[in-house]
């Protein structure tokens, strides 16, 4: 069973048992504080759990994309052999600069880009080279 699925089961569960915890407090005691107590401690747990759970499923989410845009930014690199700045990806890529900027420090921290200047102060992003692995093999 999936995180979210338990989630729904367990927030159903209690609402269930919250309601008739209250409905047999208030036949019993009609007072407000012996009401709204049932009510507040079932919905404790699925609330707790809820945001738990959208917490783990929004860090998934983020780095899920984090690893689509070095893919993205990897692939552009391969076919434009090399030597790109900031500003031309974006403009490839239609991405924020910021976003960019940081996906390509990750990568370069890495290892899998390496950081050339050019001779007009321009950054340039590259991917290392590493030669003909066929090559290498039959030496």
């Amino acid at each position: 069973m999936k995180f979210s699925e338990w989630i729904a089961k367990a927030g159903t569960a209690a609402a269930a048992v919250g309601g008739f915890i209250t409905v047999t407090v208030m036949l019993t005691n009609p007072s407000l504080e012996f009401v709204l107590t049932p009510f507040v401690l079932a919905g404790l747990a699925p609330l707790t759990a809820g945001v738990f759970g959208f917490k783990h499923y929004h860090e998934k989410y983020l780095k899920r994309i984090d690893n689509e845009l070095e893919s993205k930014l990897l692939e552009l690199l391969m076919v434009h052999k090399n030597n790109l700045t900031i500003a031309q990806i974006a403009l490839t890529t239609k991405l924020p600069v910021e976003d960019i900027e940081k996906a390509m420090d990750k990568l370069h921290k890495k290892g899998v880009l390496e950081i050339n200047v050019s001779e007009g102060g321009a950054i340039l992003y590259r991917l290392p080279e590493i030669g003909n692995p066929l090559q290498q093999n039959l030496m």
